[in-house]
Protein backbone atom coordinates (compact mmCIF):
# COMPACT_ATOMS: atom_id res chain seq x y z
CA UNK A 1 0.00 0.00 0.00
CA UNK A 2 1.60 3.59 -0.91
CA UNK A 3 2.21 6.57 1.44
CA UNK A 4 -0.17 8.43 -0.91
CA UNK A 5 -2.79 6.18 -0.60
CA UNK A 6 -2.58 5.84 3.29
CA UNK A 7 -2.47 9.30 3.40
CA UNK A 8 -5.61 9.29 1.87
CA UNK A 9 -7.43 7.19 4.30
CA UNK A 10 -6.15 9.17 6.68
CA UNK A 11 -7.65 11.96 5.54
CA UNK A 12 -10.95 10.85 5.16
CA UNK A 13 -10.91 8.95 8.75
CA UNK A 14 -10.00 12.57 10.08
CA UNK A 15 -13.01 14.11 8.45
CA UNK A 16 -15.06 11.34 9.52
CA UNK A 17 -13.76 12.42 13.65
CA UNK A 18 -14.06 15.65 13.09
CA UNK A 19 -17.52 15.88 12.15
CA UNK A 20 -18.64 13.55 15.21
CA UNK A 21 -16.79 15.71 17.63
CA UNK A 22 -18.41 19.20 15.75
CA UNK A 23 -22.02 17.56 15.40
CA UNK A 24 -22.00 16.93 19.42
CA UNK A 25 -22.27 13.22 19.21
CA UNK A 26 -19.75 12.71 21.83
CA UNK A 27 -19.55 14.72 24.81
CA UNK A 28 -16.17 16.38 26.21
CA UNK A 29 -14.94 14.31 29.57
CA UNK A 30 -16.49 10.87 28.38
CA UNK A 31 -14.54 7.84 27.53
CA UNK A 32 -15.79 7.91 23.67
CA UNK A 33 -15.19 11.78 23.18
CA UNK A 34 -11.14 11.51 24.34
CA UNK A 35 -11.11 7.97 22.33
CA UNK A 36 -12.14 10.46 19.02
CA UNK A 37 -9.94 13.09 20.10
CA UNK A 38 -7.25 10.58 20.26
CA UNK A 39 -8.22 9.34 17.08
CA UNK A 40 -8.11 12.33 15.15
CA UNK A 41 -4.68 13.23 16.60
CA UNK A 42 -3.25 10.16 15.52
CA UNK A 43 -5.12 10.65 11.86
CA UNK A 44 -3.78 14.14 11.72
CA UNK A 45 -0.08 13.08 12.88
CA UNK A 46 -0.19 11.00 9.77
CA UNK A 47 -1.72 12.81 7.19
CA UNK A 48 0.20 15.85 8.74
CA UNK A 49 4.33 14.43 9.09
CA UNK A 50 3.90 11.45 6.60
CA UNK A 51 4.51 8.62 9.58
CA UNK A 52 2.50 5.31 10.50
CA UNK A 53 3.06 3.56 13.32
CA UNK A 54 1.95 -0.03 13.98
CA UNK A 55 1.21 -1.29 17.33
CA UNK A 56 4.56 -2.64 17.13
CA UNK A 57 6.93 -0.48 18.07
CA UNK A 58 9.78 -1.86 15.59
CA UNK A 59 7.65 -1.44 12.31
CA UNK A 60 7.72 2.51 11.25
CA UNK A 61 6.70 3.91 7.86
CA UNK A 62 7.91 7.66 7.14
CA UNK A 63 7.88 8.38 3.51
CA UNK A 64 7.05 11.49 1.25
CA UNK A 65 3.13 11.96 1.46
CA UNK A 66 2.99 13.83 -1.62
CA UNK A 67 1.45 11.27 -4.28
CA UNK A 68 2.66 12.92 -7.15
CA UNK A 69 0.79 14.03 -10.07
CA UNK A 70 -2.90 12.72 -10.50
Amino acid sequence: MSIGLLQGIFKRIANVLQRIIDGGHVFEGTLAWEGTQTALQLTRRVTNEGVVYSRQPCVVVKGDMDPGPS
